[in-house]
């Protein structure tokens, strides 16, 4: 009896190192991600009026949108895109057209562009694109006249954005407990653009037992568990407090005097 004693407190401890080390494995940076600067940007605006000038008339198709443009154009300033519009409305004078035709190059456009980049796992530059377009929603808020250009830009990275973390969280599940992952699945949610991202019933468990929500910790689990599951849920909370209860007895031994 003593030695089963033993065998059981020695599986609560290993258990409890396992939770651990889960734990400290869910968060191995707990800093906010800062503003990144790894990638190149253009320091120099494109001169977009002095393209269009080589364009005749109302005969522009803006092909040069898909070849100069594109090659050197990023989302880093939102507000020379504003400048840009202007110009070519000042050559078409189609506004709508214009319009479309400037976030179909910086959305589809960019995204073909960079679709290297984007087929593997680096959180950086997702934060990085974040950062740049997130100056778009504001500009969308006090440019009536460019609203809908700058809310589609930003709409569709913010997609972009979500989908990309379905996709590299379903490559490699452990992905969600990065930081950084957590971080840009959180500023998703906080602007209404909702991701696949699938959380285990285990994985649940982990991260309330992480924030510390015992209540629901407790409720949840067992209001969602099967038959079985409650079954072993309190098999092993007996175990457990056997296991408790012989370490709290040998200690009261060993404290006897003559012991």
């Amino acid at each position: 009896m003593k030695k089963l004693g033993y065998i059981i407190a020695g599986i609560c401890v290993l258990f409890t190192c396992f939770i651990i080390y889960r734990i400290v494995r869910a968060n191995p940076d707990t800093e906010i991600p800062r503003q990144q600067n790894g990638e190149a940007v253009n320091n120099i605006p494109f001169d977009m009026s002095l393209y269009l000038k080589k364009i005749p008339g109302k005969d522009a198709d803006y092909q040069f949108l898909t070849a100069v443009y594109l090659g050197s154009c990023d989302l880093s300033n939102a507000a020379i895109f504003r400048e840009q519009l202007n110009a070519m409305d000042s050559l078409t004078g189609d506004e709508r057209f214009n319009r479309r035709t400037l976030s179909e190059v910086l959305t589809t456009g960019l995204a073909m562009r960079d679709k290297d980049r984007w087929s593997v796992y680096a959180p950086d530059s997702l934060l990085l694109l974040l950062q740049r377009i997130e100056p778009f929603q504001y500009y969308a808020a006090m440019d009536a006249r460019n609203r809908v250009f700058y809310h589609a830009v930003y709409s569709y990275w913010m997609n972009f954005i979500a989908g990309k973390l379905t996709a590299f969280s379903e490559e490699k599940p452990s992905r969600k407990y990065d930081f950084k992952f957590q971080y840009l699945l959180s500023r998703c949610k906080e602007q209404s653009f909702t991701t696949s991202v699938k959380v285990s019933s285990w994985e649940k468990f982990i991260e309330n037992l992480i924030n510390s929500n015992w209540g629901h910790l407790l409720n949840a689990t067992w209001n969602q568990a099967s038959g079985w599951l409650k079954t072993g849920m309190t098999i092993f909370l007996f175990i457990f407090a056997y296991g408790v209860f012989q370490i709290f007895q040998q200690t009261l031994r060993h404290l006897k005097p003559g012991k």
